[in-house]
């Protein structure tokens, strides 16, 4: 099994909770274990795994606003953008307590990123090819499909798999 790094969050309900982005084969947000039944919209989704995806540190909206709305000019897209993070942080309040959102800036509080099934599948497929077959097993059992099929986003790339760039030796 993969040792995996929790998100803890604390917000007004006492006690500590973790925070999971499963990406692959579909958006889910899982919290303490169940996924959430609060329905977001494509481009909230792509928002999360936008800024999860890119999580190291805070990324100039003028940068995810040009990903998301790749067709829309400079202003038209930053217009969007703040709709759409106005109705995430409406709609999931608790985001808040996650999120640090700078007048130019948007990102994951670094104490707050959440776990990946991308990243968990990464780093299995990539033990994977260096002979551990349990972890194989995992990165099979943790790959549901494509990321984020149900909300592509064009200009959105990140190189999932890591059998497309590494010789495979089974």
């Amino acid at each position: 099994m993969i040792a995996q790094a929790r998100c803890v969050l604390f917000d007004a309900v006492p006690g500590a909770r973790t925070f999971r982005l499963e990406l692959l084969g579909g958006f889910r947000l899982v919290v303490n274990g169940a996924a959430t039944t609060r329905p977001l919209t494509a481009r909230q989704q792509q928002l999360l795994a936008y800024l999860a995806l890119n999580g190291g540190g805070p990324i100039p909206r003028q940068q995810i606003a040009g990903r998301l709305w790749p067709d829309s000019g400079d202003a038209q897209a930053l217009t969007n953008l703040r709709r759409e993070w106005h109705h995430l942080r409406e709609n999931s309040p608790e985001l808040d307590a996650l999120l640090d959102a700078g007048t130019r800036t948007l990102g994951w509080r670094p104490e707050a990123l959440p776990e990946l099934d991308v990243s968990d599948f990464e780093r299995a497929a990539g033990r994977g090819l260096g002979g551990d077959r349990r972890a194989l097993d995992e990165a099979a059992r943790l790959y549901r499909g494509d990321l984020l099929p149900t909300a592509p986003m064009s200009g959105f790339t990140r190189t999932v798999s890591v059998f497309a760039c590494k010789p495979c030796r089974l």
